[in-house]
C-alpha cells in the first residue's frame, strides 16, 4: 500500500511540473507577443553583424574578410541621423545585398558615398540595402508594400532586379502571371521576403510562429554579432558557419557543368568567371 502511494505521489509530482512547465511557457509565449508584436518586417536581422570568407574558387578576384552589418531597420547600412537631405531604398537580389563584399565595397554604400561627396557634405545622404540573396520581383513588391512604410521617409527607390526572374522563366515551362492572386502565395512571398523577421507565413511549422522561437533565434543573433564584434576587437579570423553556402554553389555549378546543357533547355550554363577587384581596409 505504501508502494501504491509513492508510485502515486511521484506521478502527481511529475504532473503538477509538467503543467506547471506548460502554464510557465504559455504565459511567456503571450508575454513575448505583447513585447515584441506579430509582425515586424525585416529583411535581415536588425543591428547586426556578420564576417564572411569568400573564396577566389567561388568568387574570382574576392577574398579576405567581409563585414556584413545592419542598422535597427534590418537593412544593410548605417544608422540614419534624421537629418539627411536624400534618402534612397535600394531593393533587389544578391546584385544588391553584395554579401561577400565588404559593407565599404557594395555598391549602394559606394552610391551613398558619392552622393555625399557631389553635396559636399557627409552624412547628408542615407542609402538603405534591403537586397537579399535569391529574391525576385515578387519579393521586392513585398519589400515595397511592407519594408517601405516602416522605414523614415524615401525619396526614391531603386530597384536593381531582373536575373532571379529570368531564371525562373528558364527553370519552369508555365510561368503563372497571376501567382500573387492566391493569398497563400501571397504570404508564403511575404515569409520568404523577411525571413528574419517576427513575421512567419501561414504555412510554416507551428514551432517557428512562436514568439519564444523566434525570441531564441535573435539572442541567437545577437550572440553571433558579439562574437563578430570581438573578432574585429582582437583582429582574429574565425570560420563563419555561414560559409557553407559557398560549398553548395561549389557542388551545383559542378552539377551544371557536367551536363549537357545544349540538350537541357531548361538548364542555365554556367558562365565564365570575371574577375572582380577587391581591396580591404587595414
Amino acid at each position: 500500500m505504501a508502494e501504491r502511494s509513492k508510485v502515486r505521489g511521484l506521478i502527481l509530482g511529475f504532473v503538477a511540473l509538467g503543467l506547471s512547465a506548460t502554464v510557465s511557457l504559455v504565459l511567456l509565449e503571450l508575454g513575448l507577443r505583447a513585447f515584441f508584436g506579430s509582425e515586424y518586417f525585416y529583411p535581415h536581422y536588425p543591428s547586426s553583424v556578420r564576417h564572411f570568407y569568400p573564396s577566389e574558387e567561388i568568387t574570382p578576384g574576392i577574398s579576405g574578410v567581409s563585414t556584413f552589418s545592419t542598422n535597427s531597420y534590418g537593412t544593410r547600412g548605417r544608422e540614419p541621423t534624421g537629418n539627411e537631405q536624400l534618402r534612397i531604398l535600394t531593393v533587389g537580389g544578391s546584385t544588391t545585398a553584395d554579401t561577400v563584399l565588404d559593407d565599404s565595397e557594395a555598391w549602394p554604400a559606394r552610391l551613398e558615398k558619392h552622393l555625399d561627396a557631389a553635396l559636399e557634405g557627409q552624412g547628408k545622404v542615407w542609402v538603405a540595402n534591403s537586397g537579399v540573396d535569391g529574391l525576385n520581383s515578387h519579393h521586392h513588391l513585398m519589400h515595397a508594400i511592407y519594408l517601405l512604410p516602416r522605414l523614415p521617409p524615401m525619396d526614391y527607390v531603386i530597384v536593381y532586379a531582373g536575373g532571379n526572374d529570368m531564371g525562373m522563366w528558364f527553370h519552369h515551362r508555365e510561368f503563372d502571371p497571376d501567382y500573387l492572386d492566391d493569398p497563400d502565395n501571397w504570404n508564403g512571398r511575404i515569409g520568404e521576403s523577411f525571413r528574419w523577421s517576427h513575421y512567419t507565413a501561414p504555412d510554416q511549422p507551428f514551432y517557428k510562429k512562436a514568439a519564444l522561437w523566434k525570441t531564441l533565434s535573435r539572442l541567437k543573433d545577437r550572440f553571433m554579432t558579439a562574437r563578430a564584434a570581438k573578432t574585429e576587437n582582437t583582429r582574429e579570423i574565425v570560420q563563419d558557419a555561414e560559409l557553407r553556402w559557398l560549398k553548395e554553389e561549389r557542388r551545383r555549378r559542378a552539377e551544371i557543368a557536367g551536363s549537357s546543357c545544349p540538350k537541357q533547355r531548361w538548364r542555365l550554363c554556367p558562365l565564365r568567371s570575371i574577375p572582380m577587384e577587391k581591396s580591404f581596409p587595414e
